[in-house]
């Protein structure tokens, strides 16, 4: 039964901002102060709303940035797009290609603008670079994930360079966060639950992930800027930052270190 009911209650909340969204672009001027706003209030409350019908509490450490911005945090899950709702206004993301391509996702994301590229085009870069300059020029913020595919959560995987490749043509100082995931005593270890990093489709995962009763993510905003004038300079830089406000959620023997206490 709560997977039945938080399905439904995705897709009800999904399509009610898709559809507040298509009003606003359909009635406001494109790039005016009102559509920035409502945009933005838009996704938040997705987010929330979201969150709270899958059980998700959220614990907020430091500050988020204010647009416009250049952001990067680690990633672990799809569920890491309500983090980026509730605490990033104005994002505009970067994103693989194939998410234009998911059920309600897709067609929300294609609608607030986001980035999509694929990695495996070499012009793809250039193109990037084009779009973030003009989202920072008209006052958004713009951010991604350089680990460029999910992890178990034994650690922060390696950057990939050229995603940072934007923020040193443009210059723009990039801010950074941390995020974990935990699960309550007598669930199953968020690594597991929550985490989507094993050869598993995503509607499998996503029956498991709907059927916990309750998890806690938690967002660890870096306390300063990081710049460079190379992309594998700044790529490291920033792993570093990550990495160090990131505990572990499971040992390299594949052991729980995520539960609340």
């Amino acid at each position: 039964m709560r997977v039945l009911w938080r399905s439904a209650a995705f897709v009800v909340l999904t399509l009610t901002h898709y559809l507040w969204f298509e009003m606003a672009y359909g009635l406001l001027p494109k790039n005016g102060q009102r559509l920035f706003f409502l945009r933005t209030r838009i996704y938040q409350s997705w987010g929330r709303r979201v969150a709270r019908a899958l059980g998700m509490t959220l614990n907020i450490k430091g500050t988020p940035p204010k647009p416009p911005y250049f952001f990067v945090m680690n990633h672990l899950s799809y569920v890491d797009i309500l983090i980026a709702a509730i605490n990033l206004p104005g994002a505009i993301f970067v994103a693989k290609h194939d998410l234009a391509d998911w059920f309600l996702l897709g067609p929300m994301a294609r609608r607030i603008d986001t980035i999509f590229v694929n990695r495996s085009s070499l012009s793809a870069v250039a193109d990037v670079c084009e779009r973030v300059d003009a989202a920072l020029k008209a006052g958004y913020g713009v951010g991604m994930a350089p680990e460029a595919t999910t992890s178990r959560g034994e650690g922060v995987l390696p950057f990939h360079p050229a995603l940072l490749e934007p923020a040193v043509r443009l210059n723009v100082p990039v801010c950074y966060a941390t995020l974990r995931y935990s699960t309550p005593p007598g669930e199953m270890p968020a690594f597991k639950i929550v985490n989507w990093w094993e050869d598993m489709t995503f509607q499998a995962h996503a029956l498991r992930f709907l059927s916990v009763k309750s998890f806690e993510a938690t967002v660890h905003f870096g306390d300063h800027l990081v710049t460079g004038t190379n992309r594998k300079i700044l790529a490291k830089d920033l792993h570093q930052a990550i990495s160090a406000n990131f505990k572990p959620m499971v040992t390299a023997e594949g052991e729980p270190l995520d539960h609340l206490q």
